[in-house]
């Protein structure tokens, strides 16, 4: 009598989605390799995951993983843990994955609510690996209630905790006998799943999910194995009765007739496949219905294509013998190849063969044909509605008549929520210009950061910027080719409705139609954003966010890298002949490389010093093969040293081009300004600069380098520079920005617990402040400490920043850990030193990562001047000579006009 196997269905096999998984087990139990294989195995899942954002503790140099190739899917790595905005910005199946941050996660707000509501409402998942799961925190007990998966590992030395946590979930009896069969394994791990799913069935521990077979335990602590119903009908004759069922093991003949019928089926498959390569002397299929005439005629097409492509083998066969007789002649220097090429009679077929050929030829790349495609450009990121607006015109000279005398129609749009405002003008000039966007912004309750315009004298006028400057908009206009294109797409689908409005009321006349037409357009559904411009608000911002862009966090592998030569892609006019050149004759090197949500663009220079004005996209740029080009065209120049025949002195010229004002002088350069810098260093002076710990002996003044008669002159200025700068300043003022830094230092008073310094700065309140605590000795850098180590005073417990006696926004900051703040890379990018330098990659994590430097920005304080205050409370009163060091970042603006007369302004 045959064997009876009895056994539960479970209606589906993938687990819950979204996932919100708590992965626990001590270091070295493989908490990584889960997390991994999990991301890796998206199919186990309801749906796929298709990104992921990694989050790293902060204390790391670097990011501990490299999964970007093993995934298969975009993935970004940050340090920290996810704040609420960070949240509201990503887009819906994406998985967050906190390392080693669970200590950190279960005091956050945002955590919380990401576990309770976000990761649903938002298909959000979360993975969090951790070493306890019984970590002590204010929302710890609400993460793990909110898990439907948690995954257990080995814990060395505390096993109870993989008890506790089964015991809590009713699975006693699975973890003791799940416990037992994996006492022996190296790497063993439980996999409890807690879906509604899982908790209907009764199996809810298992143990090798990523095996083809998954080993299941009930709560009774009975074992099973999770078999596909394909797979186990073709062994067992099965007999169902509700949920249970019973199997019996078939005979023989049984089994091979499954098999059988499996593999008749994938033959049939496959004999449809093959098909459509049969060849034209096997004979003919017999007529099926209407699909006869489709399998009759592919023979004939397969014949062709094998005849056209013998055809262009015998041309390729020709093309290499062609080539080979050329590569025959010497080409020993670039006069012979050039000689080769430019002979009709052994010119070889353009094939991919001589691709590498063309380009080190001078006069193929400069004339190489350019296909005519939309490529993709960079977008603007726009993050919420009023932040960028765009403006444009609609002209109707011919309509001026019927209109009362109105010319124009002044366009103005929210880049983020496609939402349009309109008003006719009779001019294009600046007064008129300037009267519509006050009657447009007066009626705002909020106004945006920026406009975007083209370059047209009607925006940059003195009226306009007036207007602009008293809602505190910063103006300014792309160099692409592009423009204003929000803007111009807006306006397109107006002069659209227009026409068909005039048109169909057979006048001229769209003055009086121009209102019901832009509200029109307004509260018509968008396909970009997938609703209307009058329905997007700051509470649907992060869905509008992740339908404009969803491709945010796509990232793609460019195809130029820094230090490649390269030629411009030449601007034609619309009706320029074709054969003329496409590219640049002289070529340019690639100095910098940027991309984001996966459209990469390039910064480029005309030699290693010359900066090119803008960014390029990669359409733009044509690669160059040869390296005697380079050689021949980019001449870098480097510093020279030489002695002073009248003084003995030595005498150091560096060429440099300065970013910012230059040696504290706040006088700007024309961009791409080559300066060089001079140094003398007397000759007898000891030449080694030492460079040592901290802890080493106090240097003698006499074994530095000293330096006199340093001086800066104007050396150079690249002629596409040059140009540019007067062009632009004939047709309007040219403006420089910078960051003014006002350094101010108080010390604290001894023996207090409560340190309050009342008025220590006044006037228009800055951009930025940022302050930090350092020991007074260390001002000016002592044997043992630095003048830069802020580091963290333990015995601080609130910090707060007052403006005219009120605390700023965000403040009084309650420190609950030991170390609340790590702002240092964004107060040096405030200060201007990362953005225009190398320091972001000269500084390590080990540099600032123990320097605590508080900060506010004043962009959201109502009050814009008064006197700033700072209190400080600590656990003992202080016994150690502090100061407080504050930094006020000023933003200022230098307009130069053509006269030469200069205008400085606080932004």
């Amino acid at each position: 009598m045959s064997r009876v196997i009895t056994g539960e269905t479970i209606p589906d096999m993938k687990y819950a989605y979204p996932y919100r998984i708590l992965l626990s087990g001590s270091s070295g139990a493989g908490k990584t390799y889960i997390a991994k294989q999990i991301l890796i195995n998206r199919h186990l899942f309801q749906r796929n995951t298709k990104r992921v954002v990694y989050f790293y503790p902060c204390y790391l140099d670097e990011k501990p993983v490299n999964w970007d190739e093993d995934l298969g899917i975009p993935i970004t790595y940050r340090v920290g843990i996810p704040s609420q905005d960070d949240i509201d910005l990503m887009l819906p199946h994406t998985t967050i994955v906190l390392d080693d941050t669970y200590d950190e996660a279960i005091q956050s707000t945002a955590i919380d609510h990401l576990f309770r509501v976000n990761s649903g409402k938002k298909f959000l998942n979360v993975l969090i690996m951790t070493q306890n799961n019984f970590a002590a925190g204010k929302y710890g007990r609400n993460i793990r209630n909110n898990c439907n998966i948690t995954i257990l590992l080995r814990n060395c030395l505390d096993t109870r905790i993989n008890k506790t946590v089964c015991s809590q979930a009713g699975l006693q009896k699975a973890y003791v006998r799940a416990k037992e069969d994996l006492k022996n394994q190296c790497y063993p791990y439980m996999f409890l799943d807690q879906s509604p799913r899982a908790h209907a069935s009764g199996y809810r521990l298992y143990t090798n999910i990523f095996d083809k077979y998954p080993t299941v335990y009930s709560e009774s602590g009975m074992k099973g194995r999770v078999v596909p119903d394909s797979d186990f009908s073709q062994i067992f004759n099965i007999e169902e009765n509700g949920k249970t069922f019973e199997a019996t093991l078939k005979n023989e003949d049984e089994i091979k007739l499954s098999k059988c019928k499996t593999k008749e089926v994938t033959r049939k498959k496959k004999t449809r496949c093959d098909s459509f390569t049969e060849d034209s002397s096997s004979s003919e299929p017999p007529p099926k219905k209407s699909s006869s005439r489709r399998k009759q005629k592919n023979p004939k097409k397969y014949i062709q294509i094998k005849k056209k492509r013998a055809t262009q083998t015998q041309a390729a066969q020709a093309k290499t013998q062609s080539l080979q007789s050329i590569q025959a002649v010497p080409t020993t220097t670039a006069d012979q190849i050039q000689e080769i090429y430019q002979n009709v009679a052994s010119a070889p077929a353009f094939s991919a063969k001589v691709a590498e050929f063309l380009r080190k030829n001078k006069v193929s790349s400069t004339h190489r044909r350019i296909t005519k495609k939309r490529f993709p450009r960079r977008r603007i990121i726009v993050d919420s509605p009023f932040k960028i607006f765009m403006s444009d015109l609609i002209v109707y000279n011919s309509l001026t008549g019927s209109n009362k005398g109105n010319t124009y129609i002044l366009v103005v749009i929210d880049c983020f929520s496609r939402y349009i405002w309109t008003r006719p003008l009779k001019l294009k000039e600046g007064v008129e210009v300037a009267n519509a966007l006050n009657d447009i912004l007066q009626d705002f309750t909020q106004w945006p950061n920026s406009i975007i315009t083209d370059e047209g004298k009607e925006y940059y006028n003195k009226n306009v910027r007036v207007i602009l400057d008293r809602y505190g908009l910063h103006h300014y206009s792309i160099k692409t080719k592009m423009k204003a294109s929000i803007a111009e797409r807006a306006i397109q689908t107006l002069k659209k409705r227009l026409q068909i409005f005039m048109k169909t009321k057979k006048t001229k006349k769209w003055l009086d139609a121009l209102p019901k037409i832009t509200d029109g357009y307004n509260k018509t559904p968008h396909r970009s954003i997938g609703m209307s411009p009058s329905q997007v608000s700051s509470k649907n911002r992060a869905l509008v966010f992740s339908r404009l862009y969803p491709d945010i966090d796509l990232k793609v592998k460019p195809r130029l890298e820094v230090g490649n030569v390269v030629r411009v892609k030449i601007d034609k006019a619309l009706f320029e002949k074709g054969y003329t050149e496409n590219w640049s004759s002289e070529v340019y090197l690639i100095i910098d490389v940027r991309q984001r949500a996966g459209i990469v663009w390039y910064k480029i220079s005309d030699t290693e010093a010359f900066q090119i004005e803008g960014y390029y996209d990669d359409y733009q740029l044509e690669t160059l093969a040869d390296d005697d080009a380079k050689k021949e065209t980019i001449n870098g120049r480097r510093p020279q040293c030489y002695v002073d025949p009248l003084t003995g002195n030595f005498i150091y010229e560096l060429i440099l081009i300065p970013t910012h004002g230059f040696f504290l002088e706040n006088k700007p350069l024309p961009t791409n300004t080559e300066v060089m810098l001079t140094l003398h260093r007397l000759s007898h002076e000891f030449s080694t600069l030492f460079v040592g710990p901290s802890t080493a002996k106090k240097l003698d003044p006499g074994s530095c380098l000293k330096i006199t008669d340093a001086y800066a002159l104007v050396e150079y200025v690249s002629s596409p520079s040059l140009r540019n700068y007067f062009n632009r300043i004939r047709s309007k003022p040219i403006s420089y920005k910078y960051n003014d830094t006002l350094v101010t230092t108080q010390d604290l008073p001894k023996g207090r617990k409560h340190v309050q310094l009342h008025n220590i700065t006044g006037g228009n309140t800055p951009a930025y402040v940022f302050f930090g605590l350092i020991k007074t000795k260390a001002l000016n850098g002592t044997d043992d400490m630095e003048s830069t180590n802020f580091a963290f005073n333990r015995d601080l417990t609130s910090v707060n920043v007052l403006l005219n006696g009120q605390s700023l926004n965000g403040y009084p900051q309650k420190i609950t850990n030991e170390y609340p703040v790590l702002p240092y890379f964004k107060f040096q990018d405030a200060l201007g030193k990362i953005s225009q330098s190398n320091l972001g990659y000269v500084l390590s994590m080990e540099y600032y990562k123990s320097n605590t430097i508080f900060c506010h920005e004043f962009e959201g304080d109502e009050v814009s001047q008064g006197w700033l205050s700072f209190s400080f409370d600590f656990n003992e009163p202080l016994e150690t000579d502090y100061s407080i060091v504050i930094w006020s970042v000023i933003s200022t603006k230098l307009t130069i006009d053509e006269h030469k007369h200069v205008e400085k302004t606080l932004l």
